[in-house]
């Protein structure tokens, strides 16, 4: 009994091993397998360096301001007797804007008129003495005197009732009222802003290495976010003679035509100063530089021991941008084929697949879509 339980555990024991055998052999084999795979190629999309002629031009970040504007205040006390405009109105200079009353100077005016009108009889009566020498010179000179002083009293109140009726010193645009009527005012109550804006300024910095580049009378353009796709034309109007002290950059002021009134003060937006100046430089899409710590790089399109395309990182100096465009200065020559996307997928000298079908998109005066 002994011997036959014996023999069943070795015959179990041996069944086991020989299954346990099979297994190991077939990891093996799959591990095998699996290290003389090759991971797919990565498909990415290429294009050449070309070497070309180079506008060279200037790139700015503007604040755009008003031709002229102003906030209207009050320069007298008062209370609002009317307001003759409304927020966002167009006006021209000289319309009325607000009136305030004025019926306390205006009974003083009378008043004075009727006292300048006695001393203008009263110095004529002393003048006809004075020639009959029935009067002293001193009688003249008071009359004339008195004949001053009321007429001075008459243009002040003139004045004043002048300053109660106040209007827009220039044509342009309003902005939103401030007062109502009934309201007190005192000097200085702001009652609207009134811009113009046909033209209309954008004010902006270029560094001090650019001065000799730059001129009154260039020829610049203007983007703003707020129209992708058109392009405002106009020329530098002024540059400013002081260098900045903390970022030695000077200040230019470009005019723009603005006659539909699409750009506003406040607004920001990009200026290119197109330079007179060309050159020859090898170009490539921004797309195609990976940006490092250690350097920016492309990967450059060789082929390999087989003849399939393969990629190595080489760095490269980079110039001035334009566009989607970017000026390579070294690391590179006329016609290296450069990938354009996919990088996040490749290392060095690994096989790709290359894909032309799609290509990013690349302009020199792109014009972004909103997404």
């Amino acid at each position: 009994m002994k011997t036959r339980t014996v023999l069943i555990v070795v015959a179990a024991l041996a069944v086991l091993a020989a299954l346990v055998g099979i297994k190991i052999m077939l990891v093996k084999k799959a591990m095998a397998g699996m290290a003389a795979a090759r991971p797919p190629a990565p498909a990415v999309s290429t294009t050449k360096a070309k070497r070309e002629t180079w506008n060279e031009s200037l790139q700015s970040v503007a604040t755009l301001r008003s031709f002229q504007g102003i906030t209207v205040s009050t320069e007298v006390t008062g209370t609002v007797s009317q307001v003759a405009f409304a927020s966002g109105a167009e006006v021209k200079a000289g319309d009325l804007l607000v009136e305030l009353d004025a019926s306390t100077e205006q009974a003083q005016l009378e008043s004075l008129e009727a006292a300048a009108a006695l001393a203008d009889i009263n110095l004529g009566r002393a003048r006809e003495l004075r020639e009959k020498s029935t009067n002293t010179q001193a009688d003249l000179d008071q009359a004339i005197a008195v004949q001053k002083q009321n007429g001075a009293a008459v243009k002040q109140i003139r004045a004043v009732i002048a300053k109660k009726r106040i209007t827009a010193p220039f044509s342009g645009r309003l902005g939103i009222k401030q007062v109502d009527v009934g309201q007190y005012v005192s000097p200085g109550t702001a009652i609207v802003m009134l811009e113009a804006v046909d033209p209309i300024y954008a004010d902006f910095g270029v560094p001090q290495q650019e001065l000799g580049s730059i001129a009154p009378g260039m020829k610049a353009t203007l983007r703003v976010d707020a129209f992708r796709e058109r392009d405002f034309n106009g020329e530098v109007e002024a540059i400013n003679p002081r260098v900045s002290d903390q970022t030695r950059n000077v200040r230019l002021r470009a005019q723009f035509g603005n006659s539909d009134a699409a750009l506003r003060p406040g607004m920001f937006g990009t200026v290119v100063l197109n330079l007179a100046t060309k050159s020859e430089a090898l170009v490539l899409p921004l797309t195609a530089v990976v940006y490092s710590t250690y350097g920016d790089f492309v990967y450059v399109v060789s082929k390999g021991e087989g003849g399939e395309p393969m990629v190595h990182q080489q760095f490269v100096t980079l110039g001035t941008k334009r566009g989607d465009f970017i000026q390579i200065l070294k690391g590179l020559n006329d016609g290296d084929e450069v990938v354009t996307s996919g990088q996040i997928k490749l290392r060095n000298n690994i096989p790709i697949r290359v894909n032309n079908s799609v290509q990013p998109a690349a302009s020199e005066s792109p014009k972004p879509v909103e997404t």
